[in-house]
């Protein structure tokens, strides 16, 4: 289930009981004349197999980024640890504001 505005988008999955399973929300800002997602912390639900919901929410995340072919600005330590080491080329393509290697 996801919820959009022009400048805002939520995702998240609920489970039966209307309990989020997963959830996060993405601001469209303006940065250095360019637009570009910000993803916000992603809550999983402890009471899940978190990476089973983790690998759900990349997905999700992944179609909608592809499809609105705009960078991405992850702030969740998860999900950078996720674009650093697992993340193929394509979705590394789309990573905006990258840490700096050390």
């Amino acid at each position: 289930m996801t919820k959009q505005t022009t400048t805002t988008k939520t995702f998240e999955q609920l489970n039966e009981n209307g309990t989020p399973i997963y959830r996060w929300t993405m601001e469209l800002i303006k940065r250095q004349g360019k637009k570009i997602w910000v993803m916000n912390h992603l809550f999983l639900n402890p009471d899940y197999d978190q990476k089973a919901i983790f690998e759900h929410a990349i997905t999700a995340l992944r179609s909608f980024i592809v499809q609105q072919e705009l960078p991405i600005w992850p702030l969740d330590p998860l999900v950078i640890d996720y674009f650093e080491l697992n993340a193929d080329e394509e979705l590394k393509a789309y990573w905006y504001h990258q840490p700096a290697k050390q």
